[in-house]
């Protein structure tokens, strides 16, 4: 029989170790002490440390559970601290016990299933499918590349710098490398799930609100994007309406949709959700919503739209049903090949539109309708939205109107879309140039357009640029002369 070492702490309650007899006769004491305690009437013995002082404390911790038990009253957050840290393997005993139950010691569940739960929770706040879970598919790559298992992983020591040190392994790797600004998404979804714990008390605290987000975030974008110019979307339209069919979506509807995205400044992800019971196009104006899911800030968005634009989708949604599709749109991941397709069919239509010689040599030469500038700047689907809000601002529209406009959360991130603001016009739809082709030649747009750019559109070169050597002799049209007037009347420059 082996001999017991025993210390006792308080009645009913103490640790012991025991003491073994080897093969020379020599007594060694085992390394780990075990605690004896009673609940349910029955004497109770769970592994401890191998550590005396963490051993009694732990002994004491006990019996302050089995007194809440006992008594019936719920844990406070002592108790709920000490549940979250103790060991799992003995978390589990004291389930198996019945002195912890399955609820009190949910954080004892692996962590995949307190993400699961999260994902859903995600859902039930309106957030759409895709959102919740690439939230969740972030936080369980970092737990699985952590290996952390348990919530009690997350609160040892050196946690932020192992899980810094695999999202640099993200950085660095050969196949489809994060950039810092995916990098700090990553580190969002994480503080995020960790105050969801605690607000959805599975947790006191967060050992993950102490990650830091990197600095200078836009430095490492993966490319920075470029605002189109009026000339560029005229010949856009223009050559996209006189298209093929690509991806079973015919040229003009192609052609409709993106003259959409650029006066509605809606995002990918909304212009596809918008169905035909999304518009109003009875009202006056004519509106679009969208719903809070496909909204940043999470509020159902309504705006209106140009009546050019109402009288042609009520001609479109006069054979749908409320529920159909606005836009019959190619997957997500075609829908980028697809605008750089007709991106590039329009800049070489453009480029054989020149006579050959010299002028040809210099468009092919010039950034006009390339996917990538000089700057390295890249002209895509989302360029659309973010030539809108850079057109409003040469418009002369407050900054609060353009924010609103964009429904951006913060004032910020509309600071990205603008240039040099003018004087402050009447409203977005006044200014909202008519881009309703009417035909390939483009002349209608681009007489539109001038006046919506207070230039004359016979004056503007190859880059959609004015030359500086037009309008001599010429009168200003009615735009330029009402934006000189708009600025001797002491209105503030925003």
């Amino acid at each position: 029989m082996p001999k017991v070492k025993s210390i006792p702490i308080e009645r009913g309650l103490r640790i012991f170790r025991t003491t073994y007899t080897d093969a020379n006769g020599d007594s060694h004491a085992a390394s780990k002490w075990y605690v004896e305690f009673r609940f349910g009437m029955k004497p109770r013995r769970v592994p401890a440390f191998t550590d005396k002082t963490q051993s009694i404390d732990l002994a004491r911790n006990i019996r302050r559970l089995v007194n809440v038990r006992e008594s019936g009253r719920r844990l406070n957050d002592e108790h709920q601290e000490f549940i979250e840290t103790m060991p799992a393997t003995l978390r589990q005993r004291l389930v198996e016990i019945q002195l912890l139950e399955p609820l009190a010691a949910m954080v004892a569940h692996q962590l995949g299933a307190h993400v699961d739960a999260w994902e859903k929770y995600l859902l039930s706040r309106g957030n759409t499918p895709d959102y919740a879970r690439l939230r969740a598919y972030r936080v369980r790559e970092v737990f699985a590349g952590c290996e952390f298992a348990e919530w009690s992983d997350l609160d040892a020591p050196g946690t932020d710098s192992t899980i810094l040190a695999f999202l640099a392994t993200l950085q660095q790797r050969e196949k489809k490398p994060i950039t810092t600004q995916t990098l700090a998404y990553y580190i969002s979804a994480l503080k995020g799930f960790g105050k969801w714990m605690v607000r959805d008390k599975r947790a006191k605290y967060s050992p993950l609100e102490s990650l830091q987000t990197p600095q200078h975030v836009d430095v490492d974008r993966k490319h920075e994007r470029r605002a189109l110019t009026l000339a560029e979307m005229i010949e856009l339209l223009k050559w996209t309406a006189a298209s093929v069919e690509r991806f079973e979506m015919p040229a003009a509807e192609r052609a409709r949709l993106y003259r959409f995205a650029f006066e509605s400044g809606l995002r990918p992800g909304q212009l596809r959700s918008l169905t035909v019971g999304s518009f109003d196009l009875d009202a006056s104006p004519a509106t679009v919503s969208a719903s809070a899911a496909y909204v940043k800030r999470k509020k159902r968005h309504t705006q209106p739209i140009t009546p050019t634009m109402a009288e042609e989708l009520r001609k479109v949604f006069a054979s749908k049903m409320p529920a159909a599709p606005a836009f019959d749109l190619p997957r997500k991941d075609q829908m980028a090949e697809m605008f750089y397709a007709d991106l590039a069919e329009a800049r070489q239509k453009w480029i054989e539109a020149a006579p050959k010689g010299k002028q040809r040599a210099e468009r092919q030469k010039s950034d006009f309708l390339a996917q990538r500038d000089r700057h390295n700047l890249v002209a895509d689907f989302y360029s659309l939205r973010h030539t809108t809000g850079t057109h409003l601002s040469d418009a002369g529209l407050p900054q609060k109107t353009i924010q609103t406009w964009l429904h951006h959360t913060q004032a910020k991130t509309t600071e990205r879309y603008l240039h040099e603001h003018r004087e402050t016009a009447q409203s977005v739809l006044a200014i909202m140039p008519n881009l309703a082709a009417t035909g390939t030649t483009g002349k209608a747009l681009g007489a539109s357009l001038g006046a919506f750019a207070g230039r004359n559109p016979s004056n503007l070169d190859g880059s959609g640029q004015l030359r500086t050597n037009a309008g001599k002799g010429q009168k200003a049209g009615k735009s330029v002369e009402n934006a000189k007037k708009a600025g001797k009347s002491g209105r503030k420059r925003h």
